[in-house]
């Protein structure tokens, strides 16, 4: 039997845009940085391809949260209360929402750097990415330290 899960159980997600801006902004910057470390060529550092691999990564981590938060208290409300439901809808927005945000970044790339973005990703490639940024995120970020997550059903 599938338990249910009450409308009381639903708070709206709520943070300052600060906040989201300062803690999105950080992981871009971080997963830029690494990505030309490990590129190796750094004299002179790439600072041209670090700032597009920035603005790239926040489609990700800017935008995704997005995706989360049109869930959270737009979607999640409007659905039936029943766990599995829930779980997949969830899925489906974040497979869709990485799709989506996989061809911005993309086009993003294409536009700043006026060459093919070199990852050949399928279209598909960017939706499985996504929920797996996601459940990861969940487990690390959120689950681990006893917060409402996609995990325990409150998040």
């Amino acid at each position: 039997m599938t338990p249910e899960i009450t409308k009381d159980e639903f708070v709206p997600y709520a943070e300052t845009l600060r906040a989201t801006v300062t803690r999105t902004a950080m992981i871009a910057v971080f997963l830029a940085t690494f990505s030309v470390v490990r590129r190796g060529d750094l004299t002179p550092f790439p600072l041209g391809l670090w700032a597009v691999l920035v603005v790239c990564i926040l489609w990700f981590s800017f935008c995704g949260h997005w995706v989360e938060i049109f869930f959270l208290n737009y979607l999640r409300p409007r659905l039936p209360r029943n766990r599995q439901v829930q779980v997949i809808a969830r899925f489906g927005v974040w497979f869709l929402g990485g799709v989506v945000l996989m061809a911005g970044m993309r086009a993003t790339w294409e536009l700043l750097m006026a060459s093919t973005a070199p990852w050949g990703a399928p279209w598909w490639q960017g939706g499985v990415s996504f929920v797996v940024v996601e459940l990861i995120a969940h487990a690390v970020l959120l689950q681990s330290r006893g917060l409402p997550s996609f995990y325990n059903g409150k998040g």
